[in-house]
């Protein structure tokens, strides 16, 4: 599993990228909840068929 550095490096070359999700996980675990909000609506631009993103999106909207 990449840490958070590395899937913040990931996320800031190709901010598509379905690491995504993954740097959102730890962004929510570290109650970064703006940067996790910020990161899954542009992740899900791309890749709107992730339904864990989107539960966890929807999660973060109601926290």
């Amino acid at each position: 599993m990449a840490t958070l550095e590395e899937l913040e490096k990931i996320i800031k070359i190709n901010p598509f990228s379905r690491e995504f999700y993954q740097l959102a996980l730890e962004y929510q675990k570290l109650g970064k909840l703006a940067e996790a909000k910020s990161v899954l609506v542009k992740g899900l631009e791309k890749n709107l068929g992730n339904f864990q993103a989107r539960l966890l999106l929807t999660k973060i909207f109601i926290a």
